[in-house]
């Protein structure tokens, strides 16, 4: 509950009880309760928002029958020794959470033995931040069409009194903050900069031993990273869920052409796709680079698919070539 709120709240249930003889109890009652009132309403409006943006989804994807390719980095730990495990454990129920979750997704592992060296960091400017353009290179060579990474931003336990006169009553609890980042691979642009904060409740015992060692037991954030999991996972799959598949060509041969992309997202023999030129690249502030969407240029059909490409012949248009974008038609 708003602290302000909370303060006016007691205000008025303490003046009521000098004018009108309110039973305290009724006020410590009402003092308790109120904030887990705030919340249930909260968590329902959160339901039904959910509902609602994945019914929307539904009905405006219905039929494109195209899955998007994302890889999960390694994500960031920025907070040292407090939490060594928590690269490693996150990094592995993030991908397993997105590929279960989101049914229109197919989630590489960038740390995997199948894909040894793929972004294992992402890139930097000069400045420190990460560099979008060169993320999105990167994202275009290996047919993705997103990237998702982030950081692990704060991990503090703190203790908390809630209540009033005798009913005050100390709380211990872990607080974790996550950043995620979304890269989208046709602009460079991110689909999505957002941070996840959960808090779990620990016992007295548990909050001394964590002070004293100034370090965090793996077992005590399993609860709080599974929460956040859950909520950032709802986040990653609704945008990327907004953007229409697209891929890219990898070769060009006279008319025919190689593209990102096969039977496992979907792409069959006789789909026929627009080709766009790579667009060209706006100068940002801070040296980030941008991409802005090409023209169409020409129409493909595709003749031969294996797993991850596909081969297509060109049906019309010109300037087939290597970088180009294609999107269903």
């Amino acid at each position: 509950m708003n602290l302000m709120l909370h303060q006016s709240l007691k205000k008025i249930l303490l003046n009521r009880l000098n004018v009108n003889g309110v039973p305290i109890v009724l006020a410590c009652f009402l003092l308790i309760n109120g904030c887990s009132v705030t919340s249930t309403v909260k968590d329902t409006t959160e339901k039904i928002t959910k509902t609602t943006k994945k019914i929307t989804r539904e009905i405006t994807f219905a039929g494109d029958g195209l899955k998007k390719v994302v890889a999960v980095v390694r994500f960031e730990n920025k907070v040292l020794q407090a939490a060594r495990d928590f690269q490693n454990k996150f990094h592995e129920d993030l991908i397993e959470y997105l590929d279960n979750k989101c049914n229109d997704l197919i989630v590489m592992d960038t740390g995997s033995d199948a894909h040894p060296g793929w972004l294992t960091q992402l890139p930097k400017l000069p400045s420190g931040q990460t560099d979008n353009y060169a993320v999105a290179v990167i994202g275009r060579q290996l047919g993705l069409n997103a990237i998702i990474a982030g950081s692990l931003s704060n991990l503090r336990s703190m203790d908390e009194t809630e209540g009033i006169l005798w009913m005050k009553d100390t709380h211990y609890l872990i607080e974790v903050l996550i950043r995620t980042e979304v890269y989208d691979t046709q602009t460079a642009t991110k689909l999505l900069d957002e941070s996840f904060v959960h808090e779990v409740e620990i016992d007295e015992v548990e909050y001394r031993e964590i002070q004293k060692q100034k370090a965090y037991d793996l077992a005590q954030l399993n609860e709080v990273y599974g929460q956040i999991i859950v909520d950032m996972s709802d986040r990653i799959c609704e945008v990327v869920d907004l953007q229409n598949w697209h891929g890219y060509v990898t070769a060009v041969d006279g008319d025919k052409v190689i593209i990102s992309g096969g039977s496992r997202v979907g792409l069959k023999a006789g789909h026929k796709l627009e080709v766009f030129d790579s667009g060209r690249i706006l100068e940002g502030i801070d040296g980030q680079r941008f991409i802005s969407p090409g023209y169409k240029t020409a129409e493909i059909k595709i003749v031969e698919v294996s797993d991850n490409q596909s081969e297509a012949v060109k049906v019309s248009g010109r300037g087939l070539k290597e970088g180009s974008v294609v999107r269903k038609k």
